[in-house]
């Protein structure tokens, strides 16, 4: 079962209701007189949900737990500290492992005794700050717990809080997820990079480019969704199927491969590969997918307005960085990496000052300007096979430095620099099927399946 709430600001209620996903029923459902609530954990033993309550001023936030029977009546509540919560531990997510037992991830790892309020087990963390929870993931029958902990990825044996084993990640780590089997561990890092360990060894078996930046999951041994649209097949590091969910409908994880199709109203439960996908490429080699791989070589070819000095400096931190994955440079390679910075069409915008509504704005005010942008390319056999880009010019926040007026920040930000060509990174493992394109597409709709 599930439990969600939504608020109506303007009535300044709330409404929680607990699903049971095998029947597609509410078996509980109530409006409360709460502005601002979220659903913090859900004890399906003792048929409570634990809802989160911000606050305004010195009055604490609460954690508050609520009976299936009457979820509009609390039962007690958990009081927390101001700008921080309960005895210090600043729980962000909660997770009932078993009857009276709530694991809270925060600042720390916290395992409760819920009926006698107090901690079983506290773990310090290494990083500070909130860990997402796409950055949390579960083993089956909730025997094991990993989170990414600064540029390390952790594994706590639940029941007794001691750290089982750790796996070396990097600081842009934006999610993991267990396999259902519990075997293998991915995890995704925000510039597409996925890896692949085996869990009884924790050693990397797989690491090869996406197009997701945000979640990953997996769907069975093989396959894994990610940002919730790109199937990828693990074997052979391609993205297999593409699915896209409605404008206003969302693909949820409910981990170990179980995924709901939700919209504002109501859920719809999925069954992710929607076919046997795998066997239609089982025919393949994959190797013979890879477009990138380590030990490729590559000529550059780059042609940038910078001084000597950086150009030199470009060029050296690059090929310290291809070595560091395998690369090499070789003029008479076959594949070329490209180097430009074209200039763009002159842009005029109009600047306007939302975040001050006291502001009285009698004339318009306007930057003119003509941004740059800066583009490194791998070609192979005359064809762009990756690329990424860099856009040089105003965004859509101005920050001034100083006594600089608005076009003065518009012609600084618009003049190229060297950042994308001292910073990128060429992906390791850049595999495509044939046509360079997945299998299909399919459209997810919960309107659709409600009409068949």
């Amino acid at each position: 079962m599930v439990a969600v709430s939504g608020s109506n600001t303007f009535l300044k209620k709330s409404r929680i209701a607990v699903i049971e996903l095998k029947t597609g029923k509410a078996i509980a459902n109530a409006s409360v007189d709460i502005k601002d609530l979220e659903v913090f954990a859900i004890d399906a033993d003792n048929n409570q949900v634990l809802t989160f309550e911000k606050t305004f001023g010195s009055a604490p936030d609460k954690i508050v737990f609520r009976s299936f029977d009457d979820l509009a009546t609390p039962l007690k509540t958990w009081e927390l500290a101001h700008f921080a919560d309960k005895n210090g531990f600043e729980p962000k997510h909660g997770f009932f492992t078993s009857e009276n037992r709530m694991l809270t991830l925060g600042d720390h790892l916290v395992m409760w005794d819920v009926d006698a309020a107090e901690p079983i087990y506290v773990v310090e963390l290494e990083r500070r700050g909130s860990i997402k929870r796409e950055q949390i993931a579960f083993g089956p029958n909730q025997k094991v717990l990993a989170f990414v902990d600064d540029a390390v990825v952790s594994i706590i044996n639940i029941e007794e809080g001691l750290l089982q084993g750790s796996i070396a990640a990097t600081k842009d780590t934006a999610a993991i997820s267990i396999s259902p089997s519990g075997e293998f561990l991915a995890a995704l890092e925000r510039k597409g990079q996925i890896w692949v360990w085996d869990l009884t060894s924790n050693e990397l078996i797989r690491e090869f480019k996406s197009d997701g930046r945000e979640s990953v999951q997996w769907v069975d041994e093989r396959n894994l969704l990610v940002d919730n649209k790109y199937l990828m097949d693990v074997e052979y590091r391609v993205c297999a199927w593409e699915y896209k969910a409605g404008p206003k409908e969302e693909v949820v994880s409910l981990g170990l491969g179980d995924f709901l199709l939700q919209t504002k109203t109501h859920y719809v439960v999925l069954e992710l590969p929607h076919a046997d996908i795998s066997n239609k490429i089982e025919n393949l080699d994959p190797e013979d997918l890879l477009l990138i791989k380590p030990g490729d070589e590559f000529a550059v070819d780059f042609d940038l307005p910078f001084d000597e000095q950086t150009q030199s400096e470009i060029l050296d931190g690059l090929e310290d960085r291809l070595a560091s994955v395998g690369y090499a440079i070789n003029n008479q390679a076959a594949m070329t990496i490209r180097g430009r910075v074209k200039k763009q069409d002159k842009q005029r915008s109009r600047v306007t000052f939302p975040h001050a509504p006291h502001f009285r704005q009698r004339d318009p005010v306007y930057i003119d300007y003509t941004p740059h942008r800066s583009t490194v390319e791998v070609l192979k056999e005359g064809k762009v096979i990756w690329e990424t880009s860099y856009y040089h010019g105003p965004s859509h926040y101005i920050h001034t430095q100083g006594d600089e007026t608005l076009q003065e920040h518009a012609d600084r930000v618009s003049n190229p620099n060297a950042r994308l060509f001292l910073s990128f990174e060429i992906p390791k493992n850049l595999a495509t099927l044939p046509g360079g394109k997945p299998l299909g597409r399919s459209s997810l709709s919960t309107a659709r399946r409600k009409r068949n």
